[in-house]
């Protein structure tokens, strides 16, 4: 039977953006996905062809308007015939009338093997520009404007089903980090569900590998760390690149690689401000008394803090409002 999973949405606007996120079908989850600003044109030239524009979380209400001369579009990551859901290989740009300007097959990401559960693919296609930044199963990093054919930008060297790759893009398209965690390979034997830590990879270290490129130029290292092994205190510590906001680049330190089912509504792990030169982590972007919900545009931030009071932040902490919740009673999150 033929199926196709819808994933991430990116909702584009001639000024402003949203935060996105892919559906959760089965166990493993992807990460968080893109947040940037967009400028979109309709072509008069494109031929449109209809495409899903739905997923199980929809995308929050745009921050702004497009103005005049533009047009709001959405961009849309489906796994078409895939089995698994977070098997990505098409992007499509689309209206809110449900067709596709443009569209463009790839080569999906990799699932490694990692045990007796599911692997957290990180999201593979960001916002900047006005156009789509998105990676592939090789690493190579192109671009997709809502008019025209995919344009290569740079590319991070994947080169084995056990690896990760997440990205970031500038807001300008100029800048792009990337970083690759290499997973240890499969036991030659035993049961990864009953052999505990030890037995869930062969022998090999987590490593990770941070890049730095500008577009349209190889990518460069900036720095490669050896993680430890599932066995060490506290095991390892892994940076994943979710995007980039006016403060600069932005991450998860330390970030989940793998899931039995469930996971939180947003970030799989703490989100953390990245240096844009060196590509280390900076520090969370909240302190450890609120967790994240989101993340702006504009770098401000919503947050839950530990007296279960809703909190909407600046970049630098300063609270601009804020909510406290009633006996028995929740908050309704969905984007």
């Amino acid at each position: 039977m033929r199926r196709w999973w819808i994933g991430v949405i990116l909702v584009a606007t001639a000024c402003g953006a949203v935060q996105t996120h892919p559906s959760s079908a089965i166990s493993a989850t992807p990460t968080a996905s893109a947040s940037a600003t967009a400028t979109a044109s309709t072509s008069s030239n494109a031929s449109p062809s209809p495409t899903a524009a739905a997923t199980s979380n929809p995308p929050a209400t745009p921050s702004s308007q497009p103005t005049a001369s533009g047009s709001l579009l959405f961009a849309a990551l489906e796994a078409k015939g895939a089995v698994n859901p977070n098997q990505w290989n098409t992007l499509a740009i689309a209206g809110l009338d449900g067709y596709a300007r443009v569209k463009t097959t790839f080569t999906p990401m990799p699932t490694p093997y990692v045990g007796c559960a599911g692997a957290i693919i990180p999201s593979v296609a960001h916002v900047a520009a006005g156009n789509v930044y998105f990676a592939d199963g090789t690493g190579a990093i192109r671009s997709l404007a809502p008019h025209g054919q995919p344009t290569s930008v740079t590319a991070f060297p994947l080169t084995s089903s056990q690896q990760m790759l997440s990205f970031a893009v500038s807001l300008d398209g100029t800048q792009l980090l990337g970083a690759i965690l290499t997973l240890p390979p499969k036991p030659a034997s035993g049961d990864p569900c009953s052999s505990g830590a030890a037995g869930v990879f062969g022998p090999g270290d987590f490593l990770l590998d941070v890049y730095a490129a500008q577009a349209g130029a190889a990518a460069r290292v900036l720095y490669h760390q050896d993680l430890g092994t599932m066995t060490a205190t506290p095991g390892p510590q892994i940076l994943f690149l979710i995007g980039w906001d006016k403060v600069g680049p932005l991450g998860t330190y330390p970030s989940s690689w793998a899931t039995q089912g469930g996971g939180p509504v947003h970030y799989w792990g703490t989100p953390v401000r990245v240096d844009a030169n060196t590509g280390r982590v900076l520090s969370p972007v909240s302190d450890p008394s609120c967790s994240i919900w989101d993340i702006a545009l504009s770098g401000d931030f919503v947050c839950v803090s530990s007296t279960a009071a809703l909190s909407v932040r600046r970049p630098d902490g300063t609270e601009l409002w804020h909510i406290s919740s009633t006996p028995n009673s929740g908050y309704e999150y969905e984007l």
